[in-house]
């Protein structure tokens, strides 16, 4: 900070601003390097609507209120169900599956049916959104 003399009031304090525009100036210059060296974000983007679809109709997981699974409809146990994700994509180009769960089931549950749907060789997963 520096002092400044005014003759008809006395003197003042002005603040000197030059070291804090070159301070900030350095850390914009460095935080614009570093988000450039982050990794990138691998994104798998869905097909156009234009491409013909040779995989069928969707495949949807639901975790239901009663502890058990659903894959369209069929009920299923939780011993069998990377067997029965295996044969079901077995033929399928498109391993793309939808899952959705009700409230009661938990985070860790979910994870554990995404762990499970990856053992099977799906390769793209996406979480229905609500009212769906």
């Amino acid at each position: 900070m520096g002092i400044a003399v005014n003759r008809s009031n006395g003197s003042y304090a002005e603040p000197n601003v030059i070291p804090l525009i070159d301070i900030l100036l350095v850390l914009l210059i460095i935080f614009m390097l570093a988000s450039t060296t982050l990794g990138n974000i691998k994104l798998n983007l869905p097909m156009s609507a234009s491409k013909s679809h040779s995989g069928g109709s969707p495949i949807v997981l639901f975790l239901t209120e009663d502890f058990h699974y659903e894959l369209n409809g069929r009920r299923i146990e939780r011993d069998h169900l990377l067997e029965e994700l295996t044969s079901v994509f077995e033929g399928r180009p498109d391993k793309l599956l939808f899952i959705t769960a009700t409230r009661s089931r938990t985070y860790q549950e979910v994870v554990d049916a995404f762990s499970t749907v990856r053992q099977a060789g799906v390769q793209v997963l996406a979480l229905m959104p609500k009212g769906l």
